[in-house]
């Protein structure tokens, strides 16, 4: 190990032995509130600190704690230290902070090496005092009755007055003749009294004294008996007109002394450059030293409002000495295994510790060792002890042992019927005297001459029994693995616990760790996952996480003296006020308030073992013992701290959109605060990650807000308007400030979400809203028409090149082809030609059919002839016709005679309109069957595109089908005014109508 970490540690482990050695020693008052097991934290540098050396410490009336370090002032809630420095503190001009006094309104007096300053709000105001061309910062800074400020600088008094610290000449006076109960004062070898404006010197100790006083406190307060520290004589006592001095003869650890202290319990401490000592009543307590090398010395020792100590050092930071509650009972008392499983109490008093696989310890209240009927028992993994009314003492492992001398060999019952074995989990005795052992393969009675077992075939809900729990009247309580059952009148049955679901299935029943019945006849369970049930009357009501309690595992209830039901768990053990879960589950409350304790608290795992009966026990002086997975963890509950004030609640900072501001009042912030970050605490120092917070911004959130342990608040594009920010906390015993604090909000508008804005907008709208409105229906209407004539005049032109390209086909080429059919014809029949000469003949004039056929179709598809020359209806029909002859889909249609009911523009029109149909089905469809129908009913022409094809979704169409219909709908608009109609969905075909008016030429 490296000498840097030894010493170290050595200096960790002096502080924990300090603090032993503090707590251990007997209180002036008579009653020590400290419970003798503790908690130590140290916060240095690398925690936050600005700053190793912790000179002062004070606690404000607001509830902040107060540092003085060589790196400015220091302000810390229990979770984070806020630094104030000559950069961030006007007024300021020394980071090396000596003493700070907090007088009765709250303001710090600070002391520095360059000055004397007032702090408050954030700021400093100087008070220099000076002695010639020096400037000297008081050693005493004391208060009295009035809220006078009176400091000891160089060995002069002085007194705050209007402005500035005046000089005070002391008067000479019996101290007898002195009201008691005003500031006390020392400076040089003299010791002070003030009444009034008047200080009077009550004691002159220039002859046995050959150093100054550093401190001077009135011990108790009140009582005309005073202490003094001095800087190497010792400590010192004035009662009745004669001193007394104290040094290391006495108890001290050094004759060089700096502070005095008095705590909230009426105890006296006096700080020395090397050590801490406590007055006795006679003298002072001394606390061990160390070896010269791993020296540690102390500024100053100051008790919170939570009862917490604080240390602090020169060079190793802040200490916090938090009194725990529990104690563990493990390798240190002799635990070689500390896997506790099942505990209890025998008749003379020994307790008796079973081990997972360990074996029995034996627990006389100061030591464990193993048992004598350790070399006895059938197997070391004992999950169950019970002591009988008879006295004989019984062993649940994989068989059942019985003894009633630890140190003889007792009788094994063998309960196993297979190799698989049958672990005893449970034992106990009903009213009769009959002995109820509860196992794996299910629930054995024991009459004292045979054991008879229960099973699920006799009404058990599960045969992993865990727990049993024999009531007054005769009935047992099982608790399994899987459920509760109930023998009564000789007949078990199961007690469900869960209802049934809306489907009608039953769920599984919990996993039963506890039984407990209260002066109430209320029956407690505690379960495995889901928390605690009681049945109560025949009802079942059930209590988790959700409802305040701390884990959903209760592997343990047990009640102390107080009301208080305890419960253990893998996530530690807690406490609820049996009268709280009591008005939970009558509805009377909505939350449950509980305590949780775990490895902070004195437990070296919070990790307890459930699962076995007897489990935690209670001893006749009310002390509690726990099994955990390292130990037996152990408390007094009459020495729980019950927390009465609940933590304040500050607002420290405000950020809207980044940029920090001043908290003075309420808050009015610009229009672009888009962002506003609240940042809070909760001044509770006994365990600062147990607190929780909620928050509610009244005109924006509607109910409060569970922020946890966060300690902010963003708040993202809040509207313009008036707003309060309400902030509440909870300390780590669920003690709640439900006044909290708030802070009024005010966002400003844009100008243009003022009132007179849209004021002005109103009255624009109502002038010239209307003509804007019809200016601009004018202008949509007139680029529609537009836009409708040039579909028509671009569809017109489609038809006309359309027509030249077909007439040019028809006529030009068509005919090209046509004349060299017919010399092929001409070629074959002049003469006699060669064989080979007239297949090539024959294969030019059949492709010369071929291609005639081909530019036909074409210039048919381009501009349909029978449109022309036998009109709309029979070219309709011509169609049709083709398809049946041509396509594989069964076609049907039907025409009314409609020539003349189109005008003759609009007639091609019509027509692509159902040959684009025809063709997507075609394409796209994969249809068995279609038809076209056209109709002239009504005045108008109604017409219908059907297949049974696959269908699309005409959200999601794809770009060929969709430009087609987007074709169809665009030619239909020329057709005013038509409407298209599509009706698809994908496996259930297509269909398209349209209807338009009859147009007679």
């Amino acid at each position: 190990m490296k000498p840097v970490l030894t010493i170290r540690l050595i200096r960790q482990s002096f502080l924990i032995f300090l603090l032993a050695a503090v707590i251990l020693l007997p209180s002036a008052s008579g009653q020590n509130p400290v419970t003798g097991r503790f908690e130590v934290t140290n916060w240095t540098m690398a925690n936050g600190l600005p700053q190793s050396s912790v000179n002062d410490i004070v606690q404000t009336p607001d509830g902040f704690l107060w540092l003085a370090t060589y790196s400015g002032l220091v302000r810390f809630d229990g979770h984070a230290f806020t630094v104030f420095n000559r950069l961030t503190t006007p007024g300021l001009t020394s980071d090396r902070i000596l003493q700070i006094k907090p007088d009765s309104k709250g303001t710090l007096w600070v002391s520095t090496e360059n000055g004397f300053f007032r702090f408050q709000d954030g700021a400093c105001e100087p008070f220099f005092i000076r002695q010639g061309s020096q400037l000297f910062s008081p050693l005493m800074v004391t208060e009295d009755e009035s809220g006078g400020i009176w400091v000891s600088a160089n060995g002069i008094p002085y007194r705050f007055r209007d402005t500035a610290f005046v000089q005070v000449v002391p008067v000479k006076r019996n101290p007898s003749s002195l009201k008691t109960g005003q500031a006390v004062l020392g400076h040089e070898k003299a010791i002070f009294r003030t009444s009034g404006d008047t200080l009077f010197q009550i004691a002159d100790l220039t002859d046995r004294l050959s150093h100054n006083i550093q401190d001077v406190i009135e011990f108790p307060k009140g009582s005309g008996v005073y202490f003094f520290a001095t800087s190497g004589d010792g400590a010192g006592l004035i009662q009745n007109g004669k001193v007394a001095l104290f040094t290391e003869k006495n108890g001290l650890p050094s004759v060089f002394c700096k502070r005095l202290e008095a705590d909230r319990h009426g105890q006296l401490w006096v700080i020395c450059y090397n050590g801490i000592a406590r007055w006795t009543g006679t003298g002072f307590e001394p606390l061990p030293d160390l070896p010269s090398e791993s020296e540690i010395h102390y500024s100053s020792l100051f008790e919170d409002h939570e009862g917490n100590y604080w240390v602090g050092t020169p060079a190793h930071g802040l200490y916090k000495f938090k009194p725990v509650l529990f104690s563990t009972i493990g390798s240190g008392q002799g635990l070689k295994n500390q896997k506790m499983l099942s505990l209890v109490r025998l008749y003379g008093g020994k307790i008796l510790f079973s081990t997972n696989c360990g074996g029995i310890y034996e627990w006389d209240g100061v030591r464990a060792v193993p048992s004598d009927v350790n070399r006895f028992l059938p197997n070391l993994c004992v999950w169950s002890v019970f002591e009988d009314s008879k006295r004989r003492i019984w062993f649940g492992s994989r068989s059942l042992y019985l003894t009633s001398d630890l140190s003889k060999k007792g009788t094994v019952f063998e309960i196993s019927e297979s190799e698989t074995g049958n672990e005893v989990f449970s034992i106990t005795e009903d009213q009769s005297g009959m002995i109820w052992i509860g196992s794996l393969q299910g629930v054995f009675r024991y009459d004292g001459k045979n054991l008879e077992k229960f099973t699920t075939s006799d009404g058990l809900s599960y045969n992993d029994t865990r727990v049993i729990f024999p009531e007054p009247d005769g009935s047992v309580w099982f608790g399994s693995v899987s459920g509760l059952s109930r023998l009564a009148d000789g007949k078990i049955t199961p007690v469900p616990l869960r209802k049934k679901s809306p489907s009608g299935k039953t769920p599984d029943e919990p996993y039963i760790r506890a039984i407990f019945r209260d002066a109430s006849g209320s029956l407690w369970l505690g379960t495995y996952g889901d928390g605690l049930f009681r049945i109560k009357g025949g009802k079942i009501s059930q209590v988790t996480e959700k409802d305040g309690l701390f884990d959903n595992i209760v592997s343990h209830l047990i009640q102390d003296d107080y009301g208080r039901i305890w419960m253990g768990s893998n996530r530690g053990v807690s406490w609820v006020h049996l009268e709280d879960l009591t008005d939970f589950c009558d509805g009377k409350l909505a939350h449950v308030r509980n305590v949780s304790y775990g490895t902070g608290d004195g437990m070296t795992s919070s990790e307890t073992n459930g699962g076995f009966h007897p489990s935690a026990l209670s001893l006749p002086d009310g002390r509690l013992f726990f099994p955990t997975v390292s130990g037996v963890a152990t408390l007094d509950p009459s020495e729980v701290r019950i927390q009465t004030v609940p933590p304040p609640v500050v607002i420290e900072k405000i950020l809207a959109s980044g940029r920090d501001i001043r908290i003075s009042g309420p808050l009015v912030l610009s229009p672009d605060s888009n962002s506003v970050e609240i940042r809070f605490t909760a001044l509770s120092f006994t365990d600062p990650q147990k607190v929780r917070f909620w928050y509610l911004l009244e005109g924006f959130q509607t109910g409060w807000y569970d922020a946890g342990a966060s300690r902010s608040a963003v708040f993202q594009n809040l509207p313009p308007g008036d707003y309060t920010f309400r902030v509440r906390a909870a300390n780590h015993q669920g003690l709640i400030n439900e006044a909290g604090v708030s802070l009024p909000l005010k966002i400003l508008p844009h100008f243009w979400q003022t009132w007179w804005f849209r004021s002005l907008l109103i009255f624009i709208f109502v002038t010239l809203g209307p003509a804007v409105y019809f200016f601009r229906i004018t202008r949509l209407e007139r680029e529609k028409k537009l836009h409708e004539r040039f579909l028509q005049q671009m569809m017109q032109s489609q038809e006309t090149e359309r027509r030249r390209i077909a007439a040019e086909l028809h006529d030009g080429l068509g005919q090209q082809i046509l004349i060299i059919k017919n010399r092929a014809d001409l070629a074959l029949q002049s003469g006699p030609v060669s064989e080979t000469m007239a297949e090539h003949l024959i294969e030019i004039r059949d492709s010369s059919v071929a291609a005639i056929a081909d530019v036909r179709q074409i210039s048919q598809a381009l501009r349909p002839m029978h449109l022309e020359q036998f009109g709309l209806t029979e070219s309709l029909n011509v169609l049709c016709e083709r398809l049946q002859s041509a396509s594989p889909i069964e076609w049907s249609y039907y025409f009314d005679q409609i020539d003349g009911l189109i005008s003759k523009e609009n007639e091609i029109n019509f027509y692509r309109i159902i040959q684009e149909g025809i063709n997507n089905i075609l394409k796209h469809s994969k249809a068995n069957q279609a038809s076209v129908m056209v109709r002239v009913l009504d005045g108008q022409i109604q017409t219908m595109v059907w297949d049974d094809g696959i269908g699309f979704n005409p959200e999601e169409k794809n770009q060929s089908v969709g430009m087609g219909l987007s074709g169809m709908a665009e030619r239909a608009k020329t057709l005013t005014p038509a409407a298209l109609t599509l009706i698809s969905s994908p496996g259930n075909g297509t269909i398209i109508k349209f209807n338009i008016p009859v147009q007679k030429n």
